[in-house]
């Protein structure tokens, strides 16, 4: 086989494991591990497509389309004094890191906007970044979490301002909710 320049994605190394497997000395979770190994990080997903950050947010509100979901009360209480166009990718996105949650292509990141996998400044996951369980946390748990968090974030000691004012609307809110 000759050497790949490029990354191979999840299905294109299936393919290859399937035909490595003929003789059935090696399972196909064994095989994928190696590859994983030999590719020297995990495999990417594709990123999620606009179809289906769509159609997730549109079964979420039980609509069959984007029409009715405008017409959706629910929604549209939801979304009062923004304005959104439902035509591109990007508008679908925002809605659905709102509604359904962080897509699989935003999950491990690393950088000054990232706690625990994702991006603060896009995803307004409060629990998951506070690494809390929404059942069981107290107020008191939330002040902790975010006091270690705010240690690390705080404009003063070289955090984003952005982040640590996410932090602190994120702190607020759940202390309210718990109320």
């Amino acid at each position: 086989m000759a050497p790949r320049r490029k990354r191979l994605s999840k299905p294109q190394v299936m393919e290859l494991i399937t035909q490595l497997r003929r003789d059935d000395l090696w399972t196909d979770e064994v095989l994928f591990d190696f590859a994983q190994k030999v590719n020297g990080a995990p495999f990417s997903e594709p990123p999620m497509t606009a179809a289906q950050a769509k159609s997730a947010v549109l079964l979420k509100f039980g609509c069959r389309n984007a029409l009715e979901l405008r017409k959706d009360k629910t929604f549209m209480m939801s979304m009062t004094g923004e304005t959104f166009a439902l035509r591109s990718r990007e508008d679908w996105m925002k809605l659905y890191r709102r509604w359904i949650g962080v897509p699989p292509e935003e999950t491990g990141r690393i950088g000054p906007t990232c706690i625990n996998g994702i991006d603060v400044l896009e995803n307004n996951r409060p629990w998951h970044i506070f690494g809390l369980d929404s059942n069981t946390a107290s107020k008191e748990d939330v002040k902790k979490a975010f006091k270690a968090l705010a240690k690390l974030h705080h404009p003063d000691t070289g955090g984003d301002p952005r982040v640590f004012q996410r932090l602190h609307i994120m702190k607020d809110s759940l202390i309210a909710l718990m109320d």
